[in-house]
C-alpha cells in the first residue's frame, strides 16, 4: 500500500500541473480521471524507474491529444484500460477470519455468501498473480468487489465494507461513478459513527454531481443557476442527516426542503427510483416536523410519501404506515390510529398469502392494545398485550427490550383494572429486562418503571433525574 500511494500521490501533483487552465472544471474532472486510468494502466510497477519514465511519455502523448483535440473516443480508450493489481487482499479484512475458518454448516446464510464472495475475489487475485494466460479483467474484479462489499453490508462490516468501497473508486470510469463511489464511502463513515469523515465524503461527492449535471441548470429569481438532479438530491438528504445527529433540527429540515426541488423540478423525477428518493426526503421530513410537534404538517408529509410509493417499496410503505399510527395517536386519532394498524397487518398478510404470524404482528397488537387502554377498552387492551408479548417473546427472545415495553403497558391496563398482583409482577419483570441493556436507574425507562411500582404500592414516587 506504501509504494503505491507513493507513485499516486505523484502523478497526483504531476497531473494537476498539466492541467490546461482553459479547461472548465467539468472537464477537470474528466481529464484528470482518463489520466489516472493511463497512468495505472497494464501492469506497471510503480518503483521501476525505466517504466516509470516509459509511462509519463505515454501519458504526455496521451495529455496532448486530448488537450488538442478533447476527443471523446481518445478518452473512451483510456478510461477502458487495465488498472494496475488492486490494493485490497483478503488478509486486509478482519472478517476472513470470521468466515473462512469455520465449517459451511455453521454459518448463517449472510455469513456463507460473504464466504463465496472472499473465496471468489481470491481466486480472482491468484490468477494474476501466477501471470494466467487469461487474468482477470476490470470488469470481473470490479464485479467481485462490489459483491464482496455487498455482503459485508449485510453483515454489518462497516470498516470492511468502507476498505472495499475505496478500493472500487479506483474503478470508476467516470466522474458520476465516482461521485456514486464517494457517496456510498460517506454513508459508511456515517454508519460507523465518524461524522467528520462523513461530510467530508457528501460534501465532495455533492460537488462532483453539481459539475456533471451542470447541462441541467435552471434559474431562479435572482438569474442564479441552479442544477436540479435526484442525485444532488439523494446526496442532500443524507446531508440533512449530519444536522439532525448534531442536534440542529432547522437546518436539517432546510436542507431537506433543498432536497426536495432536486427530486420535484428534475425531469426524471417520475422514474420510479426518483420517486423512492423523494419517498424517503418527504420522510425524513414529516420526522422533523414531530420533533417540532408540528404534528398535522408531518401527517400531511407521511401521507403524500404514502400516496407517491404505492407498492414500489412494501418495506418503506410498512413503516410509513406505523409512523403514520403513532402520529394519528398523538393528535388524539385514536379510532383513525386502530384502523391504520389494522390496515398495516392485513396488507402484510395479504402480501404473503398467509395468515402465519410474525414479528410484526407483535408489533402492531402492542400498538392497537396501548390504543385500546387509552380508550378505557381495557378487556381488549389486555388481550392484544398478553398476545403481543407471548410473539414477540418467540420471535426475539425473553430478554428482547420489547418485551419490557409490552409488559410495563400490560403492567398498567391490569393496575387501572384493579388487579395489583398481576400489576405488579408485570412490572418487574419489566424492569430485570429493562437493567440488562440500561447503565443505571436514572434511565428514562426504568425511573418509569419505578414510578408505577411506587404509585402501586402507595409508597413515595421517586423524581426524575438529569
Amino acid at each position: 500500500m506504501a509504494s503505491r500511494s507513493l507513485h499516486v500521490t505523484q502523478f497526483s501533483r504531476r497531473v494537476v500541473q498539466c492541467i490546461p487552465s482553459s479547461f472548465t472544471r467539468k472537464k477537470q474532472t474528466r481529464f484528470f480521471l482518463a489520466s489516472r486510468n493511463c497512468f495505472v494502466g497494464s501492469s506497471f510497477p510503480p518503483l521501476e524507474r525505466s517504466c516509470h519514465r516509459q509511462k509519463w511519455t505515454q501519458l504526455r502523448t496521451f495529455w496532448n491529444a486530448f488537450t488538442k483535440k478533447g476527443d471523446d473516443t481518445i478518452e473512451a480508450q483510456v478510461l477502458s484500460s487495465s488498472l494496475s493489481s488492486p490494493s485490497v487482499t483478503l488478509s486486509s479484512l478482519s472478517s476472513k477470519a470470521v468466515v473462512l475458518k469455520q465449517r459451511d454448516e455453521d454459518l448463517s446464510p449472510q455469513e456463507l455468501a460473504l464466504k463465496v464472495a472472499l473465496k471468489d475475489y481470491q481466486a480472482l487475485l491468484d490468477k494474476n498473480s501466477i501471470g494466467d494466460n487469461a487474468p482477470a479483467t476490470n470488469d470481473q474484479l470490479k464485479k467481485s468487489l462490489e459483491s464482496l462489499r455487498d455482503c459485508l453490508e449485510e453483515l454489518e462490516y462497516w470498516e470492511d465494507a468502507l476498505q472495499v468501497e475505496l478500493e472500487l473508486e479506483w474503478y470508476a470510469n467516470s466522474a458520476l461513478e465516482m461521485a456514486s463511489c464517494i457517496f456510498r464511502q460517506g454513508k459508511l463513515y456515517m454508519r460507523m459513527e465518524d461524522i467528520g469523515h462523513g461530510n467530508v465524503k457528501y460534501q465532495k461527492a455533492l460537488e462532483l454531481y453539481q459539475m456533471e449535471h451542470g447541462s441541467s441548470n435552471t434559474y431562479n429569481n435572482n438569474n442564479d443557476a441552479i442544477t436540479y438532479h435526484p442525485d444532488i438530491g439523494n446526496v442532500m438528504v443524507a446531508m440533512a442527516g449530519i444536522d439532525f445527529a448534531r442536534g440542529n433540527i432547522d437546518e436539517c429540515l432546510q436542507t431537506l426542503n433543498q432536497a426536495e426541488d432536486h427530486f420535484r423540478k428534475h425531469d426524471g423525477q417520475q422514474q420510479n427510483e426518483h420517486c423512492i428518493g423523494l419517498v424517503r426526503c418527504l420522510d425524513n421530513q414529516g420526522t422533523m416536523y414531530k420533533f417540532k410537534q408540528e404534528n398535522q404538517t408531518a401527517l400531511d408529509k407521511y401521507e403524500e410519501a404514502l400516496l407517491l410509493l404505492g407498492d414500489a417499496d412494501f418495506d418503506m410503505r410498512q413503516r410509513l404506515q406505523i409512523q403514520t399510527t403513532d402520529l394519528l395517536a398523538t393528535i388524539d386519532d385514536i379510532d383513525g390510529a386502530i384502523l391504520y394498524a389494522e390496515k398495516v397487518l392485513k396488507e402484510d398478510r395479504q402480501r404473503r398469502g398467509s395468515e402465519e404470524e410474525t414479528a410484526l404482528d407483535g408489533v402492531i397488537l402492542k400498538t392497537i392494545g396501548v390504543l385500546h387502554s387509552q380508550q378505557k377498552k381495557l378487556g381488549l387492551a389486555e388481550q392484544e398485550l398478553t398476545k403481543a408479548l407471548e410473539i414477540t417473546k418467540r420471535f426475539g427472545g425473553e430478554t428482547h427490550l420489547e418485551v419490557a415495553r409490552i409488559l410495563n403497558s400490560l403492567g398498567s391496563v391490569h393496575g387501572v383494572a384493579g388487579d395489583k398482583r398481576k400489576a405488579y409482577d408485570c412490572f418487574q419483570q419489566a424492569l430485570i429486562v429493562e437493567r440488562i441493556y440500561a447503565e443505571d436507574d436514572n434511565d428514562p425507562q426504568i425511573l418509569h418503571i419505578l414510578r408505577n411500582l411506587a404509585v402501586l404500592s402507595g409508597e413515595k414516587v421517586p423524581k426524575w433525574e438529569g
